[in-house]
């Protein structure tokens, strides 16, 4: 695997992650809105073919 390729899907799962806490601290999302996203998260995005 090319190491730039690497580097920037690690960059991007840092950024989506800094994104949520920063979201979640703020007060944006209640335990329900944490819920559904995982049920979505989980039933929807994760059988997705990966390529």
């Amino acid at each position: 695997m090319n190491i730039t390729v690497l580097l920037t899907q690690i960059g991007i799962i840092a950024a989506l992650i800094i994104t949520g806490i920063g979201i979640k601290r703020a007060g944006s999302l209640s335990g329900f809105t944490v819920s559904d996203l995982t049920n979505i998260l989980l039933y929807v995005v994760s059988p997705l073919p990966h390529y």
